[in-house]
């Protein structure tokens, strides 16, 4: 955006008008009900307009992943990434004829697969 001297005046560029918000509404609260909105708040790491917005417009609030999450998630996918690796060559060998050396390994890959799928089901719920 460029002002009247026709230099830059840096920053964020403008939304666009259907995007940017131009009215307001007052909403006063009791102050058990700020209390609890400000638990919610802390909880789901979404500022508070948003939080009042999005529960307005949807009737409900998706809080954001916390960091505890984002790790468990990290470690599901890896374990996953190795368990696809060895399903992959069980996968391969029949394609081609071979039996797996041990005919057990393709149920153990998929017993291990579902049980760590469910440990982290749990862990995240």
């Amino acid at each position: 955006m460029r002002n009247d001297n026709g230099h830059s005046r840096g920053g964020r560029p403008r939304k666009p008008t259907e995007e940017r918000r131009q009215f307001s509404v007052t909403v006063k609260f009791t102050e058990t009900e700020l209390a609890v909105l400000k638990e919610a708040e802390l909880k789901s790491g979404i500022p508070r307009a948003s939080l009042i917005r999005e529960f307005a417009l949807k009737g409900n609030v998706r809080p954001r992943v916390t960091p505890e999450e984002v790790e468990l998630l990290k470690q599901l996918v890896h374990q996953l990434r190795g368990l696809g690796g060895n399903l992959n060559t069980i996968a391969k060998n029949l394609l081609i004829g071979n039996s797996p050396a041990d005919p057990n390994q393709t149920a153990d890959c998929i017993r291990n697969l579902r049980e760590i799928i469910n440990s982290y089901k749990q862990k995240l719920v």
